[in-house]
């Protein structure tokens, strides 16, 4: 989805993953967002404030980040704030893909060389050494769990998940969409999917808590207008969360975050995009076509 350059398999894919994201689907996931909350309030109470001990809170944000996404994704938590550790390298790992990805976005010609480097490609096929991603791996589990009901799924549809009064995730979804456009989806491209759903979910959700977090820590006028808004009582608090239907009261919150947001964009990529061959001529100045474009966020 992010890298592609063909149009009709972009197309074709959105048509396949939209309805796992309108709002009406994402609301339905509020359970699963809620028990990895309450595990969070509980653990900060118990490894933080009842012992005085130093909080890394960014880390500890994105330990938050990553098993809410998981808990949309798979109905399970990787961990992460359980046993307040970096999971199976999960996070070092993706610190080091991402520097990696850095470099050949604009030199791509060097993954040949490393990466993609077609001697350790091989070797990897026969088994002789390892290069599945430590996140990859967690989905893969995941998957392999629910093969039976997956399978059940990809045949019946959402037909399959009514009758079991299951709740449906994300992973669910995209293998309803394995029984809709069987044309298109099949199992990798659902554990593709999943997977980039974690890794790049989780990052960009933990940097957008951070930084929320960190502009009010200096800004204590916005600390205290968000507390007067939160204590007017209007909400109801229900086992110390707040829900999706009572955030909606919240004006002064929901402005908060966007400008932390437009201040600290989660992204720092220019998101580029390549004109179509006819070109274009933008405020005087004309785009010859192939030309590769983007915008700082």
């Amino acid at each position: 989805m992010f890298s592609t350059r063909d149009v009709d398999y972009h197309a074709r894919y959105r048509r396949c993953v939209n309805n796992a994201f309108t709002m009406m689907s994402l609301v339905t996931l509020e359970p699963l967002v809620d028990s990895t909350t309450k595990v969070f309030l509980d653990q900060t109470e118990k490894l933080f404030a009842q012992t005085g001990k130093i909080c890394i809170f960014n880390n500890w944000l994105q330990y938050f980040a990553f098993d809410v996404v998981g808990s949309i994704t798979f109905s399970k938590r990787l961990g992460f704030v359980d046993r307040n550790e970096d999971v199976d390298g999960i996070l070092d790992f993706l610190t080091g893909f991402g520097e990696y990805s850095s470099l050949i976005g604009q030199m791509p010609g060097i993954d040949s060389l490393l990466r993609k480097n077609v001697v350790l490609m091989q070797l990897a096929r026969w088994g002789f050494i390892s290069r599945t991603f430590p996140l990859a791996q967690f989905a893969l589990g995941r998957v392999k769990e629910r093969e039976l009901e997956m399978k059940e799924i990809q045949a019946k549809g959402a037909d399959a998940i009514r009758k079991s009064g299951q709740g449906i995730d994300l992973l669910s979804r995209f293998n309803i969409a394995v029984h809709e456009r069987p044309d298109f989806m099949n199992h990798h491209v659902v554990l593709t999917t999943a997977n980039t759903m974690v890794s790049a979910g989780s990052e960009t959700t933990g940097i957008s808590l951070s930084a929320v977090f960190s502009y009010l820590a200096k800004h204590p006028r916005v600390h205290a207008h968000l507390l007067d808004e939160l204590s007017n009582g209007t909400i109801s608090f229900a086992d110390s969360l707040v829900s999706w239907a009572e955030s909606q009261r919240l004006l002064y919150l929901d402005a908060m975050i966007q400008e932390a947001l437009r201040m600290y964009p989660a992204l720092g990529l220019l998101l580029e995009r390549i004109f179509p061959p006819q070109g274009a001529e933008i405020c005087g100045h004309l785009i010859p076509g192939g030309t590769t474009v983007g915008c700082n966020a």
